[in-house]
């Protein structure tokens, strides 16, 4: 669970609404160099743009 948490961070190029999963998925990868993608998911405020590392 721990290694997990390490893999998914939330977004750090994304600003507002999470709404397309393929958008945050899209952003992740060019900008943020996550090497699996994105995916929206709520956080407590919202709907945020998660990036996967690993």
């Amino acid at each position: 669970m721990a290694e997990a948490r390490k893999c998914v961070k939330r977004s750090q190029t994304w600003s507002g609404v999470c709404g397309i999963s393929s958008h945050c998925a899209r952003q992740c990868k060019t900008w943020e160099k996550a090497k699996r993608g994105g995916f929206c998911d709520w956080d407590g405020f919202g709907r945020a743009c998660f990036c996967k590392f690993c």
